[in-house]
C-alpha cells in the first residue's frame, strides 16, 4: 500500500464518510457479536455507520481545534481501511489514523 501522501492523489475527490462506505461491501451477520468491539468496519450496514462514529469521537474534536483538516480525517479513515486487513483490528485502527495524523487517538 502507498504512503499517505500517494493514496490522496489516487482516491482524489473523497468529501464525505459515505465516499468512504461506498468502496466496501459489508453486511453484518452477526450484530453485537463475540469481538465486534474489537474490529472496525469501514462499509455501512443498515443505519449504523461506525467510520462516523469514529469522527465523532475520535476527531471531530481535533477538526474543530484545527489541529487537523475534515478531508485530512476523512483521508486518513479511508487509508486505514484500504492499509489494514480485513477483519481490520481497532487498536491497529486508532493507531494508524494517529500515526498518519500526528494526533493521538484511542
Amino acid at each position: 500500500m502507498d504512503n499517505f501522501d500517494s493514496f490522496r492523489k489516487k482516491y482524489t475527490g473523497l468529501k464525505s464518510i459515505e465516499d468512504i462506505n461506498k468502496q466496501f461491501d459489508y453486511k453484518d451477520e452477526h450484530p453485537q457479536g463475540k469481538g465486534d468491539n474489537e474490529k472496525v468496519a469501514c462499509g455501512q450496514c443498515g443505519d449504523y455507520n461506525e467510520l462516523q462514529e469514529i469522527y465523532d469521537e475520535k476527531l471531530a474534536e481535533h477538526v474543530d481545534a484545527g489541529k487537523i483538516s475534515e478531508s485530512d480525517a476523512l483521508y486518513a479513515l479511508s487509508y486505514a481501511c484500504h492499509k489494514l486487513p480485513n477483519p481490520r483490528d481497532r487498536k491497529e485502527y486508532y493507531k494508524l489514523l494517529g500515526s498518519v495524523l500526528k494526533i493521538k487517538v484511542d
